[in-house]
């Protein structure tokens, strides 16, 4: 299986599917930084509920990405063999990264960005 990258609905996050390894690592850092050059929040989100394999060349992805936004790169519901290596390398240490595994954040509508609450307030 290969992998793929593709952009939330809004242009606030990515959604990755398949395996990431050296092949995708390139692209997924560039795809990180394009969200976060044109997005309202510092954080980007990357829902990870479709990835099934990552390597160590997609984990470097992640932290050379979080190093260069302003706000953290946000882990969305990673599956179990993905979770597994976030926990391996302790990702959840990392000043940049940050996991949800409840997959809370701009897919479901929970995330608390300021864009985000501003349509909510206009809308009720």
């Amino acid at each position: 299986m290969g992998f793929q990258i593709a952009p939330d609905s809004e242009g606030h996050g990515l959604r990755l599917s398949g395996e990431l390894d050296i092949a995708g690592a390139d692209a997924l850092l560039e795809q990180v930084e394009s969200v976060a050059g044109r997005n309202g929040s510092p954080n980007v989100y990357v829902d990870l509920a479709e990835l099934t394999f990552i390597d160590s060349s997609g984990i470097r992805a992640l932290i050379a990405a979080s190093r260069h936004i302003r706000g953290k790169v946000v882990l969305l519901s990673p599956t179990p063999s993905v979770a597994k290596i976030l926990d391996i390398v302790r990702a959840d240490t990392l000043p940049g990264l940050e996991i949800r595994p409840d997959g809370a954040g701009p897919f479901d509508g929970s995330d608390e960005r300021p864009d985000r609450q501003s349509r909510q307030r206009a809308a009720g």
